[in-house]
């Protein structure tokens, strides 16, 4: 399924939208299941250790998931698959900009940079 996620920390009131501060990263995908799955294996949240999978999970702390929050907002599946990829890039632009416009930065995995630090 195609969409965007957006993964967050803390105890949000409601799901998390993308420009909530509890917000972590925001992402895209064309197959939520497998995405899910290699930010899982890479973040080392169900196996020991980290895997191959999420770029952005790397620098999430090993295991930390007990106050963990996806939200997922899925987008149409009918479409060319080029029009596809480019409506998914556009819908994670405006999310993050939303994020971006809130609270002045992007999610702090977007971001970059080494292992974060979890309130």
């Amino acid at each position: 399924m195609s969409g965007i996620y957006a993964i967050a920390w803390g105890t949000p009131k409601e799901v998390p939208c993308p420009s909530a501060i509890e917000v972590q990263y925001i992402g895209m995908t064309d197959n939520f299941k497998n995405r899910m799955s290699q930010f899982a294996s890479s973040a080392g949240i169900h196996y020991e250790g980290r895997y191959s999978g999420h770029s952005a999970a790397w620098r999430w702390p090993e295991g930390a998931s007990e106050r963990m929050h996806v939200a997922f907002f899925p987008l149409e599946e009918c479409m060319a698959p080029h029009l596809k990829a480019g409506f998914l890039h556009w819908q994670e632009a405006l999310a993050i900009d939303a994020y971006f416009i809130k609270h002045g930065g992007v999610p702090r995995l977007n971001a970059g940079g080494g292992l974060i630090q979890l309130r």
